[in-house]
C-alpha cells in the first residue's frame, strides 16, 4: 500500500495518477471514515480491513489535523478517527508522500 496525504487541493490525486498510473486509487479516504462512522462501523477496524483486502492501492487522503478543533462533537470524532487511520496506513504502507504545492516529497 501506499500514501500520499497532504492538505485539501494540494494536488495529491494528480500526483498519484501521474506517479502510480497503474494501480487502484482510493481517494478522499476521509471521507471513507465519515461514511463507517455514520454506519456505526469501527474506522480502524474498516482500516486493517481496508489494508488487508487491496495492499497495492494508493491510498489518497486530507490532512485534517491542524487548526482549530471543531466545536461539534461528531466532527472531533471523525477528525480524530481520520487521523488514527492515516497513522494505520502509514504504519504499513511502503512508502508515504506527503504533497504540497503539487510537489510529493517521500517521507517514507
Amino acid at each position: 500500500m501506499i500514501l500520499i496525504t497532504g492538505g485539501s487541493f494540494q494536488g495529491k490525486t494528480e500526483f498519484a495518477v501521474m506517479r502510480f498510473p497503474e494501480r487502484e486509487r482510493i481517494a478522499h479516504f476521509e471521507e471513507q471514515v465519515r461514511d463507517w462512522i455514520r454506519e456505526g462501523l469501527d474506522p480502524i477496524c474498516q482500516t486493517e480491513r481496508l489494508v488487508k483486502e487491496h495492499p497495492d492501492s494508493v491510498v489518497v487522503i486530507d490532512e485534517i489535523g491542524s487548526g482549530i478543533v471543531p466545536m461539534n462533537q461528531e466532527e472531533r470524532i471523525w477528525r480524530e478517527a481520520v487521523g488514527r487511520a492515516g497513522c494505520k496506513i502509514a504504519e504499513s504502507a511502503v512508502e508515504v508522500y506527503r504533497v504540497m504545492s503539487g510537489i510529493g516529497i517521500r517521507i517514507k
